[in-house]
């Protein structure tokens, strides 16, 4: 994990200075009177602007401001102890009706909802530091934040709060404390974040969480932390944090102690597609916790209690303001759903833009549209090689209504008003920054030191394990889903050639990720940015505009995971690939079956395209598959070129270079020793699929198989062992077990 910076001596006596009070209300006779007393602590995350009510094939699937208020209002009522919270990212890439209006909108319906307070949430300083505190106080055309933001771990804000205490009516004191992930510079614009620091939030949380019990300010403790839940509940200290809220990832979670969990854990999930609820039981004289879980509250309910007027009549006027702008035409003739990554949610059902570990129809074709629209020269001539983009900047799917997208649409897509620009980077530097779309976030500080991750980028790995790049269609990969951090990448094509680690590439994206945010620090190592004075979405409708009728949503995936299984031909005469990431997991592009050539030896496999594998979202896992390709007996070893085929074409093509150095079976033949050449370019070994490496591979590694890299020229070759599996950096010849690193 990151690491934990120490406490300053002045922490213990600083808490009170920040902590915000809210005033007690009294309690009521019948509260008085009764044995156990029932909290219902609501919590919303993530809200991002989603202030109207959606309806998608006849299902609401965000409630909206006015059904929000309207239950809460009714919960509230029927148990007057009941409070909310918001996780943060309240606003920023927000839908049209919010977003056109600098967000205030939803400011307002929040103010409405009365939340005891809200976390710090990232997209809070899309627009900086300073506008964030002027919707504090309410100045610069903003409508003014009506409760309190907190943020524990955060210095260099004015304004922020540590935690805050809500007295019930029944007189039970609940302290929430807010924190954000340690990671929120790489969410933003380094510019943004350099005067700031974000401390590890956990060591914080429970430490307050601790003092807050021992000094008597609070009967029950609530940690609200905006990053994964599912990653974090189980580090909270059970003697004190009584329940978490989480948030930032926008997967909603339950996990309830009287199932056996350490503490109760909550998140809504995002768009007010629920609302999440700590439900907790305490003894009226002890003020101990009885009973303790956690629920969510679907969109679907909450719209069955109507509508409040009054939040209604804020998000009605939004809409109207924002109406006449949003309905303008920027395309029309466009075929095709243009869709984000999906992953399965708790009730086996896929959540929209869900998943950012995968390659999306989407983000391929905004990447292409930055390689046409990005140029190095003034009379705009000379377009960048590459075009690239990463998931997060992707925020709705891009579908046409009869063929007309509008700009309302568009602004949702890329809500971020980034200026477009490029970097001029080498090869090798390119070849890193798509190994650094795999995130180290669960790891420790000496794991991160061993992979070679510098200090300055142990807080900004995130709290998805795989952040995908989408890329330009003239641009290929493979990768090994197993391999050690750094040595994924198996083979670069551009433009039908392999990459050439020397060579200088013109890469176009947004500004955020040339500036390397979301950890992809290797951009700030190619030559400084250029940028055009171009928003991202103005690009984007210029380039729909210009090309509509020829596009259609990206059939085969530029990225794919393969490992072969062993070197070595079993005694069928066969060479066993594991395959993965052949499909996307939305849209035209799932492919039903997969072929395998090595040499002049084919064979095809179907095609797995469930999404149930959670873990997937590591390596791009939608699309796996096992092939047999029988290739008969071997007397020597060989290297042969490898090349896959799905249902829409080659993705992996002779051309990028990628081999297979096989063996004879054990007993045919001795084996001769490698070819020790020196590549001209980067190698990789691939793995086993979707799993951890065992701890036994170690022991196998006298027979694991591998696939050589290529050269710059595409004719060097470098045989590769297992041991590369493990160690990640050398080169194991076979008679001799002589390293060359």
């Amino acid at each position: 994990m990151p690491h934990p910076h120490r406490l300053g001596p002045i922490f213990a006596a600083s808490l009170l200075s920040f902590a915000l009070v809210s005033t007690p209300a009294q309690a009521s006779p019948e509260a008085q009177g009764k044995e156990t007393i029932d909290l219902d602590l609501y919590t919303l995350t993530d809200v991002h602007g989603h202030i109207e009510q959606v309806t998608k094939k006849g299902k609401v699937t965000e409630a909206g401001g006015g059904a929000m208020k309207c239950y809460l209002d009714k919960a509230r009522a029927a148990n007057p102890n009941s409070s909310l919270m918001l996780l943060g990212d309240n606003i920023g890439a927000s839908p049209f009706t919010s977003g056109i209006l600098k967000d205030n909108p939803t400011v307002e319906v929040l103010n409405k909802l009365d939340p005891v307070a809200s976390t710090l949430g990232n997209h809070e300083l899309d627009l900086g530091v300073r506008a964030f505190q002027d919707r504090l106080s309410g100045k610069g055309g903003f409508s003014k934040v009506g409760f309190q933001y907190l943020a524990i771990n955060v210095e260099g804000i004015q304004g922020l709060g540590k935690y805050k205490i809500w007295t019930s009516p029944s007189g039970i004191k609940v302290a929430y404390i807010g924190a954000i992930a340690a990671d929120v510079p790489a969410k933003l614009n380094p510019a943004e974040t350099k005067n700031l620091r974000f401390n590890d939030p956990i060591p914080l949380l429970n430490q307050t969480a601790k003092k807050l019990k021992e000094d008597g300010q609070a009967d029950v403790v609530v940690a609200a932390l905006d990053d994964d839940t599912k990653n974090n509940y189980r580090k909270m200290d059970a003697a004190y944090v009584d329940g978490f809220m989480g948030g930032d990832t926008h997967v909603p979670y339950t996990f309830s102690k009287d199932e056996g969990e350490p503490v109760s854990a909550v998140a809504s999930g995002s768009y007010m597609d629920n609302l999440g609820v700590l439900r907790l039981k305490i003894d009226s004289k002890t003020k101990k916790i009885t009973s303790s879980k956690a629920q969510l509250i679907p969109a679907g309910t909450i719209a069955q209690c109507g509508s409040d007027q009054g939040v209604q009549q804020i998000i009605d006027s939004a809409a109207a303001q924002a109406k006449d702008e949003g309905e303008k035409p920027v395309a029309t003739g466009v075929k095709g759903k243009y869709l984000r990554g999906v992953h399965l949610g708790e009730d086996g059902q896929p959540i929209p833009g869900a998943n950012r570990g995968v390659e999306s129809t989407l983000g391929d074709m905004i990447a292409d549209s930055l390689k046409d629209e990005v140029f190095t020269d003034s009379e705009g001539k000379q377009k960048v090689d590459i075009g690239v983009i990463h998931a997060g900047d992707l925020r709705e799917d891009l579908i046409p209504n009869q063929g007309v997208i509008t700009y309302a649409q568009t602004f949702v897509v890329e809500p971020f008003s980034n200026d477009i620009g490029y970097r001029k980077m080498s090869g090798a530097t390119f070849k890193t920054l798509l190994e650094q779309q795999w995130k180290l976030n669960n790891a420790s500080e000496e794991e991160m030191a061993a992979a070679g991750v510098p200090e300055s980028e142990w807080h900004n790995q995130g709290s998805r394990p795989m952040l995908k790049l989408n890329l330009s269609s003239n641009v290929s990969y493979t990768y090994d889903p197993e391999a050690p951090y750094g040595k994924h990448i198996t083979s670069v094509s551009i433009d039908g050639k392999p990459l050439e680690v020397d060579k200088t590439y013109t890469v176009g994206s947004v500004k955020f990720l040339l500036d390397g945010g979301d950890s992809f620090a290797a951009m700030r190592d190619g030559s400084p940015i250029r940028t055009l004075g171009v928003l991202d979405r103005d690009s984007v409708n210029n380039y729909l505009k210009n090309h509509a009728g020829e596009l259609s949503p990206r059939s085969k995936k530029a990225s794919v995971g393969i490992r072969l299984v062993s070197e070595q031909i079993d005694s069928n005469g066969d060479l066993t690939f594991e395959l993965q990431g052949l499909s996307f997991t939305e849209g035209p592009g799932i492919t039903k079956r997969v072929s395998v050539r090595v040499g002049d030896h084919e064979a095809s496999g179907k095609v797995d395209n469930s999404l149930a594998e959670t873990e997937r979202v590591r390596t791009d896992g939608a699309g796996k598959a096992t092939v047999k390709v029988h290739v008969g007996a071997v007397e020597k070893p060989q290297s042969l070129p490898l090349s896959v085929k799905t249902d829409f074409g080659e993705v992996v093509s002779p051309a990028q270079g990628l081999k297979v150095q096989i063996r004879p079976a054990a007993g045919e033949a001795k084996p001769t020793e490698p070819s020790q050449d020196k590549p001209a370019n980067e190698s990789g070994t691939p793995g086993k699929a979707g799993h951890d490496v065992p701890e036994k591979a170690s022991k196998a590694s006298k027979k694991a198989g591998h696939l050589a890299a290529t050269g710059s020229n595409g004719q060097a070759e470098l045989a590769l062992s297992a041991l590369l599996l493990i160690g990640g950096a050398c080169v194991l010849t076979a008679r001799r077990r002589n390293r060359s690193c």
